[in-house]
């Protein structure tokens, strides 16, 4: 898949996680295979469609978790869907 198919899931599993937090049970788990890659690019994504900035999303989450390690490709859709949201780093 090409970054501009991987930012289209993202930004649904990030509409899917503000569906979740926005129910009765305000609450969503995000995993993946080691919960350091797909499922921190998922809430960074999320949190960037929220408003939050990439840098600033990206402090948040390291706060709450010691591995995050997205890939490079995801790195890269995440910078492109943060330019997309608040222009250039």
């Amino acid at each position: 898949k090409d970054r501009s198919d991987i930012a289209k899931v993202l930004e649904d599993a990030a509409a899917f996680v503000n569906d979740a937090l926005e129910d009765d049970f305000s609450c969503v788990l995000i995993a993946c295979s080691k919960g350091a890659s797909r499922s921190v690019a998922v809430l960074l994504a999320q949190k960037l469609l929220s408003g939050y900035t990439l840098e600033t999303a990206f402090q948040l989450v390291a706060t709450a978790r010691w591995r995050i390690w997205p890939s490079a490709l995801l790195v890269s859709t995440l910078l492109d869907i943060h330019k997309a949201k608040h222009g250039l780093l």
